[in-house]
This record gives C-alpha cells, structure tokens and sequence, in this order.
C-alpha cells in the first residue's frame, strides 16, 4: 500500500508501517476513500480506485459489501475501462465468491452494471477511434470480459441478469460494421448463453437466433460438437472444456433453434 501510494504521490493518513502492517485492510480501504475521495489522485483515479478494491478484498471474510459496491459505482461513473476490467477479474478470482453474492444480490447487479458499460465503452472507442485501436487488443478484453462474466454466472448472479448482458451484447454487435468484432461479441454471447440455466437459456437462444451472426455461431457450434468428446475435470477459471461439455448436453436445444429459422 505504502509503495503505491508513493508511486501515485499520494501522503498516507497513516504511513507507519508497523501500524500498516497491523490495520484491517478493508476499514483502512474505506479510510482511505474517505480521504482522497473528492481528489484527483494526482491523475491516478484508476489505480487508486483499484487499490482501494483490492485492500477491501483482501480478507477471507468480507465485511464491507457496500465499500464494494461504492467503488464499483465510481469506477463506473469514471468511465475507466482498464480499471472496470481488472477490478471484475479481482472479485472473480475471490474464494467463495457465491457467498458475497448471496450475502447482497446488489454486489452482482453492481458488478454486471460495470460490466454492461465496459463493454459499450470498449466497442464506442473502436467505433470512435475507427482503424487506430489495434482490433487485436479489442479481441482480447472482449474475451476476457466473456470469462469472468461466465465465473459470475457459475458463482450464483442471477440467470436474468446475466440474460440482460447477453441481450446487450446481441444488440452491440448487430450496430457494429467491425466482421472480427462483430465475430467474437457473438461468441462471447453464446459461450455465456450455454451456461444459463434452461429456461433463460432458450430466451437467450432466441435473441441470438434473431440475428444473422448468431445463426451462423450456433450452427458453428452445433457442428464442431462430437459425441466422442471427452471432458476432463478443470477450474472454474478454465471454462472451454466444460463449455463444450455443456454444449453437447444441449445439442437437441440448440439444433431446434437453428433448424426452425
């Protein structure tokens, strides 16, 4: 924490180390927020903002789910994209992570607000900046959104939350004229799709079908299944494997969809 702040140049309220070292990481997260709130940070919002949200994790235990979502709101309101991203990669890789969405279901609609406006930041840029963002760098973040979207999912947020997401991904890539991005928001779209429960799953299904893109990565998917597949046990951050296994559970679902177009 102290080297940090010293990098942002920011004066510690308490910068003893041995008090540091014996402080509650979360209570001092918030003192810290109450300190440097209403500044700029010397330029370094986002990094600061990111520091204050891992110290409030930091514990096996949380204890401040509202710090939690009080810094989520703000990183949103910033608009900071690089800092949206790596706070949700934090919470996703938090141990017992469906206990903090269980405690406070606003954590999970915080975080999917903060995901839903990183990814309309992420592809208004491209469509802002045109051809001087590297398209390569847009393929990746939207991939890595995909994933911890996916832990979410499996850590209990609610299946019409993240059926919102999906709709808002659908509804990105059809505006976009990018064929890669339009390409890998649909995947992302539909690797989140298969993973809903049933009944969110076919509205999902639905949505996706209703658009060009989404029949061709359906049908892709369809295809590419075989039923000699064989899926070894994996982490929940490794999510291919047990896709595809998903996947081919659902093969008559999801062949209904494409053979009714």
């Amino acid at each position: 924490v102290l080297k940090e702040s010293e990098s942002m140049r920011l004066s510690l309220p308490h910068s003893d180390l041995e008090q540091l070292s014996r402080m509650h990481h979360p209570s001092y997260a918030r003192t810290l927020w109450k300190h440097f709130r209403h500044t700029d940070c010397n330029g370094f919002k986002g990094r600061y903002l990111l520091l204050l949200f891992e110290l409030s994790l930091r514990e096996e235990k949380i204890t401040d789910l509202s710090l939690l979502k009080t810094l989520l709101y703000e990183i949103m309101d910033d608009k900071l994209p690089r800092t949206m991203l790596l706070a949700c990669e934090c919470l996703a890789e938090k141990k017992n992570l469906e206990l903090i969405f269980a405690s406070d279901e606003e954590v999970g609609i915080a975080v999917l607000k903060t995901s839903k406006k990183l990814a309309a930041l992420i592809i208004n840029e491209l469509n802002e900046e045109k051809d001087s963002r590297d398209v390569n760098d847009v393929v990746f973040t939207l991939n890595r959104l995909g994933k911890v979207i996916r832990t979410f999912l499996q850590s209990g947020i609610s299946s019409g939350e993240i059926l919102a997401f999906v709709k808002m991904l659908c509804k990105i890539g059809e505006s976009n004229k990018n064929d890669e991005i339009v390409a890998v928001i649909f995947e992302v779209a539909a690797s989140i799709s298969f993973q809903l429960s049933k009944a969110t799953r076919s509205e999902a299904f639905a949505v996706l079908k209703a658009t060009v893109k989404g029949q061709e990565v359906l049908k892709t998917r369809i295809g590419n299944i075989s039923s000699t597949i064989t899926v070894p046990t994996t982490s929940r951050f490794d999510c291919f494997e047990r896709l595809l296994q998903l996947e081919r559970e659902h093969k008559e679902e999801i062949a209904a969809f494409a053979q009714n177009q």
